[in-house]
C-alpha cells in the first residue's frame, strides 16, 4: 500500500523535485529510557535504515558477538590509537540513494557513549538527520554543530520527555536554517594537491598514491550505476588519513573526493572519531555496510590500518599518472575547476 500511494503521489505530482526538507531522529540508549529508546522521529525508509543498518545490526552484532572486546585497549602513551576505542564519539555522512527521487538522499549523524535506565553502557546514543536536496556543506556546516548540542542537552537529563522536548524543538530549529543553505566552496585542485601532501600522505605522495589505487580498483563496481553493474555488489572499505582536520572537514573532503570517483548516486558511509580538534581518520564504505564493516567504529589501527599506509605494489605508470594530475592541481589557478581523473588501468 505505501508503495501504491508513492506510485500515485509521484504520477500527481509530476516529475517536479521534492522541495528541501530536514528530518530529525534518536535511537540507542538513554537513561530516560529503561532499554532502548522509544522510535524518535523515525519517519522516513532511509532513517529506519539507517537504524537498521547501523544500530540494529552494526552495533548489535559487534557487541552481541565479542567483535570488540578482544581489540586490546590502546596504551595511555601512544602516540596513535592502535588498539579499541574505549567510548564511541562519532560523527558521520551518509549518502543513500533515494527510491523516489533523482538525487541521493544525505544523512549527517552523530554517536557517543550512553547508557539506559539500568546503568548498562554498551550502547550508544545516536542522533541522525536525513536531509534532501540540500548540498553536504550544510550537513557538516549547519547540521553536525547542531548535533553537538543535542548531545549536550541529551547528556544534562534523565528524562525521557526532555529528551522528546529536545528533538522536536532542534527539528523545527533545523527547518528554520533551510533558508541559509549554501552550497560550499567545491573541491579545487589546490586543496586536492594539499591534502595529497600533507604529512600522513608520507613521502613523495605514496600514501596518495595508494589511496588512489584503492578507489581505481576495490571501488570499481561503484564507477556505475546501480543498475547498470553486473550482478550485485559487495561493500568495500577504506580508511582514509584526516590529515589534520577536523571531523566536520575530513567527512566533508572525503565525501567529495570519493565523488570524483564512483557514480554520483552511490551509497557511501562516511564516519569519523570525534577526538577533539582532529579527528583521527575516515572510515569509508561503499555499497550497504555490514556488521563487519561496522566493526571500523571502535578498532584502531591495529586492526584496520590506513589505507595510505598499506604498502601495495604500484604500477610505475599509474605512480606516473597520478603525479602529473598532482602537478596539475598545484600550479592550476585558484578559480580553475577540478579535473576529472586520467583513465586508470
Amino acid at each position: 500500500m505505501a508503495a501504491f500511494i508513492k506510485s500515485l503521489s509521484r504520477f500527481l505530482g509530476g516529475s517536479s523535485r521534492p522541495e528541501p526538507a530536514v528530518h530529525l531522529a534518536a535511537f540507542g540508549k538513554h537513561p530516560g529510557w529503561n532499554d532502548h529508546l522509544d522510535d524518535l522521529g523515525l519517519d522516513t525508509d532511509a532513517l529506519i535504515a539507517a537504524k537498521r543498518l547501523l544500530y540494529v545490526q552494526g552495533i548489535n552484532q559487534n557487541i552481541d558477538g565479542g567483535a570488540w572486546e578482544k581489540l586490546e585497549p590502546t596504551p595511555d602513551a601512544a602516540p596513535r590509537i592502535t588498539g579499541r576505542l574505549e567510548r564511541f564519539r562519532h560523527d558521520f555522512l551518509w549518502q543513500m540513494p533515494d527510491p523516489d527521487g533523482d538525487a541521493p538522499l544525505l544523512l549527517a549523524g552523530r554517536l557517543w557513549s550512553s547508557t539506559d535506565g539500568k546503568g548498562r553502557d554498551k550502547y550508544p546514543m545516536v542522533v541522525c538527520s536525513q536531509l534532501t536536496q540540500l548540498p553536504p556543506y550544510f550537513a557538516t556546516a549547519i547540521v553536525l554543530p547542531f548535533l553537538v548540542d543535542i548531545q549536550a542537552k541529551c547528556e544534562s537529563t534523565t528524562s525521557a520527555e526532555i529528551v522528546r522536548q529536545v528533538l522536536q524543538a532542534e527539528r523545527e530549529n533545523l527547518r528554520a536554517r533551510i533558508k541559509d543553505a549554501q552550497p560550499g566552496d567545491p573541491l579545487t585542485p589546490r586543496r586536492l594537491a594539499a591534502i595529497a601532501s600533507c604529512p600522513d600522505m608520507l613521502e613523495e605522495h605514496i600514501g596518495f598514491h595508494r589511496i588512489v589505487y584503492q578507489f581505481a580498483s576495490a571501488l570499481a563496481a561503484y564507477r556505475t550505476p546501480a543498475a547498470k553493474s553486473a550482478g550485485p555488489r559487495r561493500s568495500e572499505q577504506l580508511r582514509l588519513p584526516a590529515c589534520g582536520m577536523s571531523p566536520s572537514e575530513a567527512l566533508l573532503f572525503w565525501l567529495r573526493f570519493a565523488l570524483t570517483f564512483v557514480d554520483p548516486s552511490a551509497p557511501l558511509l562516511l564516519i569519523a572519531p570525534d577526538q577533539g580538534q582532529a579527528a583521527p581518520w575516515v572510515d569509508l564504505i561503499a555499497g550497504e555496510p555490514s556488521p563487519a564493516n561496522i566493526f571500523c567504529i571502535k578498532a584502531g589501527l591495529g586492526a584496520l590500518p590506513l589505507t595510505s599506509d598499506i604498502p601495495y605494489t604500484l604500477d610505475p605508470g599509474l605512480v606516473r599518472t597520478i603525479d602529473t594530475h598532482l602537478a596539475f592541481c598545484q600550479s592550476a589557478a585558484d578559480s580553475t575547476p577540478l579535473p576529472p581523473w586520467p583513465m586508470f588501468q
